[in-house]
C-alpha cells in the first residue's frame, strides 16, 4: 500500500488561509515574500477572486508572469478579468500599498516551472526606478507594462486578448502595451489596426509578416515598421501580389516598404521566403538595411566642409554619389557659397531643397536661387542634369540614403535616373527648368522667403517654368491673386483654396483663371457672399454662370468643398452641367441650398462614384429628403465616408436613409452629430451600421430623450449612451465611437460618451 506524501508546513499553512479568506487578506500584510507565488497559484486554481484582487494590489515583485500560469484557454478570461480589477484598484489608488512592486504583467505563454524561478519575479524594465513604485511619497509612477505576444489574423482577436486591448486603451497615460513577438497574417493589417495603434511598437524585438497578397497591407504596415526601433528579427514569408498593378503602382510600394529599414538600428536578423513580390528590387532593401551602419564618408564630409575653398574647388570633381550629403550639410551649416557653386553643377534630375527648409532662412534661399541664375547665365555644365528645382515643404524620399534624415528611400531608383539620363540623345533639346513652390496667402501677407522668391520669379518668368500644384489664398483682394497667377503656369496648379470672402463681381473677374487650371483635381471654396443691391437681379446670374461655366474645363476634378457659400442657391443645375469628370468628393457644407438644388444631385452622373459625401450645416429639415435617399442608394458601392452634422435630421430622416446606408460595404465614417433622433431610431441606426466591417470612425447623436426641454440630464445621457455602445459591442468590436449631445451655449463645447465621458467646460465647473 502506498501513501501520499504528507503535506509540507508551507501547504498546510496555505490551505488554513485559502479557507478562511479575510484572514488571508489580512495576513498578506506581514506574509513573508516567498510564500506569495504559491499562494496566488492555489487562489487562481479554487476561484479565491477576492484574495487574488489584493494579492495584485500588493505584488512585492516587479513583474507578474500570469502567462506562465494559465493554461487552460476557458478560464484565461475568467482569470484576467480578476486580474485587471485588481489592477484597477492599484492605478486608482492615491498611493500604492507599501509593499508593491508591481511594473509588469506578463502575459506571455512559458512553463509553469517558471513560476519556481525566482528570476521570473524580478524581470523589470532596467528604465524603471522599482524603489519609487512602492512609495507614497510624489515620485512619478511608471506606467504599468503589460506584455503580451500576438498573432494577428483575419478575424477578431480572442475574447480574452481583445478585452486586454479594450481595457489598455481606456487607461492610457497609465498603462503600455507591449508585444515582443508579433505576427501578422494576410489581410490583418487594416482588420487590426486598432490594436497596433495601442501597441507601444518600440517593444516588438520579433516580427513576421505572413500570406500578404494584397500590396495594399505593405503599404499600409509601412508607417508601423518604421516606429519598431528596437526590432532585431524580420520574418518576411509568402508576399506576392494577388491584384495587378502597374510598375510604377509597384515601385511606389515598395519603395514606401523598404525605405522603413534604415529607421530599424537594431535589426540583425532579416529572413526572406518566397518573398515574389520584391523580386527584382531586393537592391532597395539591402541598401536601406545597411544604411544604419556609421560610414567613414560621413567622417571625410565633415572635413571637407570644414575649408569652404577646398569644398568649393572640389565640386567640379566630387563624385555624384556623395552630393545630397555634402548639399544637407552645407545647407543645415548655411554655407551659402557652397550651396551656390554645388546647384550650378548638380547632377540629379531634381533638387528637393524645399524639404531642408523646415525653418526658412533667407540666406540660404538666396544662395540656391544664385546658383539657378549662374546655371542659366554660364555654358550648361556636361555634368549638370537638374531639371526641377522643389521648393514644397514636403518630407522627400531623396535625401536620407546619403544625407542620414530618418524618410523615405530611393537610392536605386535614383540610380536609374541617373544612368537613363546619361543615355539621351546629346541633340535633344533641352527643356526650361522647372521651379515647384506651394503657396498659402494669408490676410495679404507671405512669409519672407516665399515673398523674396515671388520677386525674384517676375523678371525670369520666360526662361524658367514656375509651377504651384498647391495655391491656398485666404482673404486677399482679387487682383493680388491674379498678379501671382501671372507669375505660375496655370495648367500646374492640382489643389486650390479660395477662403478670400468675396462678392460675385470678384468672384467672375477670377472666372478665367479658373477655367485655365486644367489639371485642378482639388477645389475647395469658401466665403462667397451676395452682394445684396445685385440679389435676384440679370447682373448677379451673370456674375454666377460665368464663374461657374469654368467647371467645364475642369476635366481633371476629382474633389470639390464648398463652405459658406450663399451665392449659388438656385444655380446648381448650372453646375451639375458642367461638371465633365466623376466626383470622388462633393462637401456643401453651411452654404446656402434650395430644393431645385437637391432635386438634382441624383440626377448628376458624375456624383455616382462619390467617395465622401458632406452636407453638414445644412438645414435638410426644411427640404423634401428624396432626392438624398436616391442619391445615398446610388452612391452604396463606393462611398467611404458620409457627415450630416448639424442638418436638422430627425427620425424619419433617418429612417429613410437606413435601406442605402446599410448598403455601403466601403463606408469608414460616418458622422450624425447634431441632429434630434430617438432611441429608438438610433438603436436601428447602430444595429445597421455594426454590420458595416470598415467601418473605424462613428459619431452619433445623443437621443432625444437626454434632454428634458433642451437642457441635457447628464445620468440619463450616460445611461441611454452606455446602452447603445453594450448594443454596438455585442455584434462587434468598433475602433473609434463617439455619442455627441448637443453644442452647449455656454462655451460652445459638447458632452461626448466614448470610451471616456469628456464634459463640456460649463459641465465641468458645476
Amino acid at each position: 500500500m502506498s501513501f501520499k506524501s504528507p503535506l509540507s508546513l508551507q501547504e498546510l499553512a496555505e490551505n488554513s488561509l485559502l479557507r478562511n479568506r479575510a484572514l488571508a487578506i489580512s495576513a498578506l500584510e506581514d506574509l513573508p515574500s516567498v510564500f506569495i507565488p504559491s499562494l496566488f497559484k492555489k487562489a487562481c486554481r479554487k476561484n479565491c477572486s477576492d484574495i487574488m484582487v489584493t494579492m495584485v494590489q500588493a505584488w512585492p515583485f516587479p513583474c507578474l508572469p500570469l502567462g506562465a500560469m494559465i493554461r487552460r484557454k476557458a478560464a484565461y478570461r475568467r482569470i484576467l478579468e480578476i486580474i485587471l480589477l485588481g489592477l484597477d484598484g492599484l492605478l486608482f489608488q492615491k498611493a500604492y500599498h507599501r509593499r508593491c512592486r508591481l511594473q509588469v504583467l506578463d502575459l506571455r505563454g512559458m512553463p509553469l516551472k517558471m513560476w519556481d524561478t525566482w528570476s521570473v519575479f524580478m524581470a523589470h524594465d532596467p528604465s524603471e526606478n522599482p524603489a519609487a513604485v512602492g512609495e507614497a511619497g510624489t515620485e512619478a509612477r511608471p506606467l504599468l507594462k503589460v506584455v503580451i505576444d500576438l498573432v494577428l489574423k483575419e478575424g477578431p482577436l480572442t475574447s480574452a486578448e481583445s478585452f486586454l486591448v479594450q481595457w489598455v486603451g481606456q487607461r492610457e497615460g497609465q498603462t503600455r502595451l507591449c508585444c515582443n513577438k508579433l505576427q501578422i497574417w494576410s489581410m490583418a493589417i487594416s482588420y487590426h489596426r486598432g490594436v497596433l495603434e495601442r501597441l507601444d511598437l518600440d517593444s516588438i524585438q520579433e516580427l513576421s509578416l505572413l500570406c500578404m497578397n494584397n500590396p495594399t497591407c505593405l503599404l499600409n504596415f509601412s508607417p508601423y515598421l518604421g516606429r519598431m526601433r528596437n526590432l532585431r528579427s524580420l520574418l518576411l514569408s509568402s508576399l506576392w501580389s494577388g491584384v495587378f498593378l502597374t510598375p510604377v503602382e509597384k515601385d511606389q510600394i515598395i519603395t514606401q516598404f523598404t525605405s522603413q529599414f534604415v529607421k530599424l538600428k537594431h535589426l540583425q536578423s532579416l529572413h526572406l521566403d518566397n518573398v515574389f513580390f520584391l523580386e527584382g528590387h531586393l537592391d532597395q532593401l539591402f541598401w536601406m538595411s545597411f544604411q544604419t551602419l556609421p560610414t567613414l564618408v560621413q567622417l571625410a564630409l565633415q572635413s571637407l566642409l570644414r575649408v569652404e575653398a577646398l569644398a568649393i574647388s572640389a565640386v567640379q570633381d566630387l563624385p555624384w554619389v556623395l552630393f545630397p550629403p555634402v548639399f544637407k550639410e552645407a545647407f543645415n551649416h548655411r554655407q551659402t557659397n557652397i550651396l551656390r557653386a554645388m546647384v550650378a553643377v548638380w547632377p540629379f534630375p531634381c533638387l528637393p531643397v524645399g524639404s531642408l527648409m523646415k525653418n526658412p532662412h533667407l540666406e540660404t534661399l538666396q544662395a540656391v536661387l544664385d546658383g539657378v541664375d549662374l546655371l542659366l547665365t554660364q555654358v550648361w555644365p556636361r555634368s549638370c542634369k537638374l531639371k526641377v528645382v522643389d521648393f514644397r515643404a514636403v518630407n522627400h524620399n531623396f535625401w536620407h540614403v546619403w544625407g542620414g534624415a530618418e524618410d523615405h528611400a530611393c537610392s536605386p531608383q535614383v540610380i536609374r535616373k541617373q544612368q537613363k539620363l546619361e543615355d539621351l540623345p546629346k541633340s535633344e533639346e533641352r527643356q526650361p527648368l522647372k521651379i515647384i513652390v506651394d503657396i498659402c496667402l494669408k490676410f495679404c501677407r507671405l512669409d519672407e522667403c516665399h515673398t523674396h522668391l515671388l520677386q525674384w520669379a517676375k523678371p525670369r518668368k520666360k526662361s524658367l517654368q514656375f509651377c504651384c500644384p498647391k495655391l491656398q489664398m485666404k482673404v486677399l483682394p482679387v487682383c493680388t491673386i491674379i498678379e501671382i497667377l501671372k507669375v505660375f503656369e496655370p495648367d500646374t496648379i492640382q489643389e486650390l483654396e479660395l477662403n478670400s470672402r468675396w462678392r460675385l463681381e470678384a468672384l467672375a473677374h477670377f472666372a478665367p483663371y479658373l477655367g485655365q487650371m486644367r489639371n485642378l483635381q482639388k477645389f475647395l471654396m469658401a466665403g462667397v457672399y451676395v452682394d445684396h443691391c445685385l440679389r435676384k437681379t440679370f447682373t448677379e446670374m451673370e456674375y454666377v454662370h460665368k464663374f461657374l461655366s469654368q467647371f467645364s474645363k475642369l476635366n481633371c476634378l476629382q474633389h470639390l468643398y464648398m463652405n459658406q457659400v450663399y451665392s449659388f442657391s438656385g444655380h446648381m443645375d448650372h453646375l451639375v452641367r458642367c461638371l465633365k469628370n466623376p466626383l470622388e468628393t462633393l462637401s456643401i457644407t453651411l452654404s446656402l441650398v434650395s430644393q431645385s438644388d437637391l432635386n438634382l444631385l441624383p440626377q448628376c452622373q458624375s456624383l455616382w462614384q462619390l467617395k465622401h459625401l458632406n452636407l453638414s450645416g445644412i438645414p435638410l429639415f426644411f427640404f423634401h429628403f428624396k432626392p438624398i435617399q436616391i442619391l445615398l442608394e446610388s452612391i452604396t458601392a463606393t462611398l467611404q465616408t458620409l457627415e450630416f452634422e448639424g442638418c436638422e435630421l430627425n427620425d424619419s430622416h433617418i429612417t429613410a436613409l437606413l435601406p442605402g446606408l446599410s448598403q455601403c460595404s466601403q463606408l469608414t465614417k460616418i458622422n450624425f452629430y447634431g441632429n434630434g433622433i430617438s432611441m429608438l431610431v438610433l438603436e436601428d441606426l447602430v444595429h445597421r451600421t455594426a454590420k458595416l466591417r470598415q467601418l473605424t470612425h462613428e459619431l452619433y447623436p445623443a437621443p432625444l430623450e437626454c434632454y428634458d426641454n433642451g437642457s441635457l440630464i447628464l445620468d440619463r445621457f450616460i445611461q441611454l449612451c452606455s446602452s447603445l455602445m453594450t448594443t454596438l459591442r455585442a455584434i462587434r468590436q468598433p475602433e473609434k465611437v463617439s455619442f455627441g449631445a448637443g453644442i452647449c451655449s455656454g462655451c460652445n463645447e459638447r458632452c461626448v460618451f466614448s470610451l471616456e465621458i469628456k464634459l463640456c467646460s460649463c459641465w465641468q465647473s458645476d
